[in-house]
């Protein structure tokens, strides 16, 4: 296989326990509404189905990334040839085991966040609340260290498998660092399940504990439609939003993308917004702020298919 391979559709394609979509526009899947045609998302059932995807695409240099609830990516208007992975349809049930007084959950990396919760508060388990109203999957939740003020991942990770074009590989925690935002895993692959440690409490507590969370979540940031939450990481000792706001860009309005006037770290589109809006306030953003301040501000969403 090389370059120049064009092999790998049909590869592809023939891979048992998988299905695939092609030419599907990613506006379709991301939570800003926005971004160009991909060649095609693949969405494998199974680890093997996975792992196999994974060494064709690596075989073939075809660039991809794992897409889940599309809550914390930028697509670019026009991509190159790429495909998505989307694991929403593998079979993994959430489960969870008692052990030594805590409970341990595992669960897809296909899981949405949402369900995760309501798992949990059916089983009046705590521990997890601080996920409460993210938009994401487990597996992107995992991936940034996803958390609030509340706690992160990294507090309740126990161990994560991954598969890779060589197959399964189990990663315990001891095996996995974290950054803020970042998990720095061992191997490169795609995040299979994980399995995160809970305990057991009172199911009126738990979910007072969630309603808590959620209402403080509506009283600081705006509706969540149409945004990826937080674009940029909170630089030490000091919070985008506040440098974003002093800069003087609430309310910066490019093409169809405004910074919007409720949390200035949020950008917010509008029908007929392009990613190359967004783009651009990112950058206006970046920019005005290293200017007047002398920080960069790091993009906490990720960017896919922008130079």
């Amino acid at each position: 296989r090389s370059l120049m391979s064009r092999g790998w559709k049909s590869e592809i394609s023939s891979i048992k326990d998988v299905d695939i979509t092609w030419n599907e526009p990613l506006s379709k899947y991301t939570t800003f509404k926005v971004g160009g045609i991909i060649t095609c998302i693949i969405y494998p059932k199974s680890k093997e189905a996975l792992s196999k995807t994974i060494d064709v695409l690596k075989g073939a240099c075809v660039p991809y990334f794992v897409l889940g609830k599309g809550s914390n990516l930028l697509v670019a208007d026009d991509l190159p040839e790429m495909v998505a992975i989307s694991l929403k349809r593998a079979s993994v049930e959430a489960e969870s085991t008692e052990a030594g007084g805590r409970v341990q959950v595992r669960a897809g990396a296909g899981i949405a966040l949402s369900k995760l919760m309501r798992i949990c508060l059916n089983q009046g388990l705590t521990g997890l609340e601080f996920l409460v109203g993210i938009p994401g999957s487990l597996g992107g939740a995992v991936m940034m260290n996803a958390g609030t003020k509340h706690g992160e991942i990294s507090d309740v990770l126990e161990h994560v498998t991954m598969m890779t074009e060589k197959g399964e590989v189990r990663i315990t925690r001891m095996n996995i660092k974290f950054s803020y935002r970042k998990t720095h895993l061992p191997v490169e692959g795609v995040v299979w399940d994980a399995t995160l440690h809970t305990e057991k409490e009172e199911k009126k507590i738990v979910r007072k504990r969630m309603l808590d969370i959620l209402r403080e979540r509506k009283i600081r940031q705006p509706e969540p439609t149409r945004t990826a939450g937080s674009v940029f990481k909170n630089p030490p000792g000091d919070y985008a939003g506040r440098l974003i706001e002093q800069a003087g860009l609430k309310g910066k309005v490019l093409g169809g993308a405004k910074i919007s006037e409720k949390h200035a770290n949020w950008i917010v589109t509008t029908h007929g917004a392009k990613a190359s809006d967004v783009y651009g306030l990112l950058k206006l953003v970046q920019n005005t702020v290293e200017d007047k301040f002398g920080i960069k501000l790091e993009p906490e969403i990720k960017l896919i298919g922008f130079e």
